[in-house]
């Protein structure tokens, strides 16, 4: 059977707007405006033509929910340890482009683990438009999509079609026969060019051989900015619980302002808006500085719905927030993950079935998937949000005065994701232990 790469990445940056009013020093004196926030570090990529907002497609919250299930299911068996993050949204669109050109019990079990039902196909389809129509001023939301495919194979045309029509992916020819190292170095220079350089090497040495026949390749980029930024005059050092354990000092972000928020019970919540509110971060804090891993536990889709419902306090906070930066060093290899998780065909070279992909007359021609890999990268300052992502499945063959604001402050290990208000679908997710 003969080696095949489908590729997906997935970024996402933000950054932040004009500063409101900063807290005052001290509760005796009045508050003094805040100077415009300094400029951020963050790169501001050329944004796109803003879209027809009564073209945009629904992405109907069912749909959204059985795609956060699945990634929060990998999440829960793969995170590990320390600061890590994924996006869920980048698994979907990888693991769907490969479930096209699936069959018969391939395909039954790849849709048992991804939960996906008639609607499934559609609805991934109508991310891929929805996903960049959330552009505006403030938010650019792209996505590109590519095959990358062993010029002397021959892939099934209404596989490609599918491909084309729904993820406006085109078939480029490359030499994996005779040059896989050199493939490899085009297809991760895709990805870093369409991630802003955040995510680089993602396909490591090894995982391109001359067995290799074709990568599948999605990027998405989102750059955005804050609804209102967090002065950086005001950020200072403040303790942080480490891993839940004796504090030291972080630069802390600091913010006076109308937020949404809600408890949990075992938590509290608040959602900090990007500009025109379509997307948002939500920070879930555990009440004890241990608490983050019994908060973990609790994961699922229906856990994260509830969130979302529990954000229905609007009111005044000060919410002090440790600038973080999750990268990491090395892809994620997510087979024997999925593999425990049900999905054991796919990546049996004796039995996986995508003939729908490619159906060549030899057995060992056919296609099975080898390895997934995932890469994220999150970085959160006083402007907004910079964050990075990517999935490669490899297939081988075989008016009144207000009242006194509520203090928000996040001091101990936490998580966070970047979810998409009307739908609920999460984009990233991810953990920090140690802001620094």
């Amino acid at each position: 059977m003969r080696r095949l790469l489908l590729f997906a990445a997935l970024l996402a940056l933000a950054c932040g707007s004009e500063s409101e009013r900063p807290p005052s020093e001290s509760a005796s004196q009045p508050e003094a405006p805040a100077p415009d926030p300094e400029p951020s570090p963050m790169s501001q990529p050329v944004r796109p033509a803003r879209p027809n907002v009564a073209s945009i497609p629904e992405l109907e919250p069912e749909q959204a929910a059985r795609f956060n299930a699945f990634g929060l299911q990998l999440w829960k068996r793969a995170s590990g340890e320390g600061n890590r993050a994924i996006s869920p949204a980048s698994l979907v669109l990888a693991l769907e482009m490969t479930r096209t050109g699936a069959a018969g019990e391939t395909l039954a079990e790849m849709s048992r683990v991804m939960g996906a039902d008639e609607g499934y196909a559609a609805a991934a389809r109508a991310a891929v438009t929805r996903l960049p129509a959330l552009s505006n001023e403030g938010v650019t939301l792209r996505l590109a999509n590519r095959l990358y495919g062993e010029a002397t194979y021959t892939f099934e045309q209404p596989f490609l079609r599918s491909v084309a029509a729904g993820f406006g992916a085109s078939l480029e020819p490359v030499d994996f026969r005779g040059a896989p190292e050199a493939a490899r170095g085009v297809i991760n220079g895709w990805v870093a060019e369409r991630t802003e350089s955040r995510i680089r090497d993602l396909l490591p040495s090894g995982s391109i051989v001359s067995e290799t026949r074709l990568v599948l390749v999605n990027a998405m980029h989102f750059y955005g900015r804050w609804e209102t930024a967090f002065p950086a005059s005001r950020t200072r050092d403040r303790p942080f619980h480490v891993d839940g354990g004796e504090p030291v000092d972080v630069p802390t972000m600091m913010r006076l302002g109308n937020f949404r928020a809600g408890d949990i019970g075992k938590a509290r919540l608040i959602e900090i808006p990007y500009e025109r509110g379509r997307l948002s971060m939500v920070i879930v804090m555990p009440k004890t500085y241990d608490g983050l891993a019994d908060l973990e536990s609790s994961l699922t889709d229906d856990a994260v719905r509830h969130w979302n419902d529990a954000l229905h306090t609007y009111g005044r906070y000060h919410l002090e927030l440790p600038r973080f930066r999750v990268e990491a060093p090395q892809s994620m290899a997510l087979g024997d993950t999925l593999k425990a998780m049900g999905m054991v065909t796919p990546f049996d070279r004796a039995t996986a079935d995508f003939s729908a992909m490619a159906n060549p007359p030899a057995p060992d021609e056919r296609l099975f998937i080898s390895e997934v890999f995932h890469k994220a990268f999150v970085a959160v300052d006083e402007v907004g949000t910079e964050a990075a992502a990517a999935t490669a499945v490899v297939m081988g063959r075989a008016g009144s005065r207000p009242a006194p604001p509520e203090p928000f402050n996040v001091d101990r290990p936490f998580l966070f994701y970047v979810r998409d208000v009307d739908s609920g679908a999460v984009l990233f997710l991810g953990r920090v232990v140690d802001p620094r």
